[in-house]
């Protein structure tokens, strides 16, 4: 009983153990409540956003099992993005008796491996949803791939949270960057496995297009694995180079925006 008893943090207001138990208790079901309303949110948003794609688009052959792939792709995405939020909910609620500098400085410190993860879960998702734009069949071997690359999405958030706690840990940092470069390879063969001689694919596409489509994939995955290269010598710096997927992500929206102004006005002097 004695033990029970003791105090913490002396000099402060004084907080007996089983009170701090209950604390710990009521912090975990608010982070649990918090979690909830994320995910419902990006649910809510996800459906509003392919409700209005399909309006857009429907002439466009989309075959119902390929769209309930499409379906639970995007609810487990906002899955692992509702979780990836507990890296800056957990220095909160772990010490409800820390200063606000000191929550304050702690919550920053998390935001840069939080912003990138969340950029490149939703760089994957981006991917996956313009990879099933092009495929009008599927099979059971599809499918599989396909909860093969959700398994994946689904590891993020404790990766995140093992570099987020152990972010000088060599290890780890490796870790996170063999996650993110299997996702993408993951990807990668899931259009493979669909391309291929357009088992899947739209009949019409041709090879420039598959290629270009693979290169996309490709992306992401081949900067975290050049990465690992450089975390075996200088690990600060893999945070920096990590940094070249936003780059190459917005280099390649232009080059799409810019394609697709460039067909239209020949579209165009065609038509005349």
């Amino acid at each position: 009983t004695l033990q029970n008893e003791q105090w913490r943090l002396p000099g402060r207001e004084q907080v007996p153990l089983r009170d701090r138990d209950c604390l710990s208790d009521d912090s975990s079901l608010d982070n649990v409540w918090l979690a909830e309303g994320i995910f419902l949110f990006f649910y809510i948003l996800g459906w509003f956003m392919r409700s209005i794609f399909y309006r857009r688009h429907h002439k466009a052959e989309y075959l119902e099992g390929t769209m309930r792939m499409c379906s639970i792709t995007d609810n487990m995405t906002a899955v692992a993005i509702t979780f990836l939020i507990t890296t800056i909910t957990g220095p909160l609620f772990s010490n409800n008796q820390q200063s606000f500098s000191t929550a304050l400085n702690a919550v920053l410190a998390e935001l840069p491996i939080y912003g990138l993860s969340l950029l490149i879960v939703g760089f994957y998702w981006l991917s996956h949803h313009r990879i099933y734009m092009v495929i009008r069949r599927h099979n059971m071997t599809l499918i599989w791939l396909n909860f093969g690359f959700l398994l994946f999405i689904e590891f993020q958030p404790i990766f995140n949270s093992l570099h987020a706690s152990y972010p000088k840990s060599q290890t780890t940092t490796i870790l996170y960057a063999s996650e993110q470069a299997a996702t993408g390879l993951m990807l990668l063969v899931i259009w493979w496995y669909a391309a291929k001689g357009h088992r899947l694919i739209d009949k019409t596409m041709d090879r420039f297009e598959i290629m270009t489509f693979a290169l996309r994939a490709l992306l992401i995955p081949m900067i975290f694995l050049l990465s690992i290269a450089i975390i075996l010598f200088r690990n600060d710096y893999a945070f920096y180079f990590w940094l070249l997927v936003i780059v190459l992500e917005i280099a390649d929206l232009i080059y799409r925006r810019v394609r697709r102004r460039m067909h239209k006005e020949v579209q165009a002097e065609a038509d005349v």
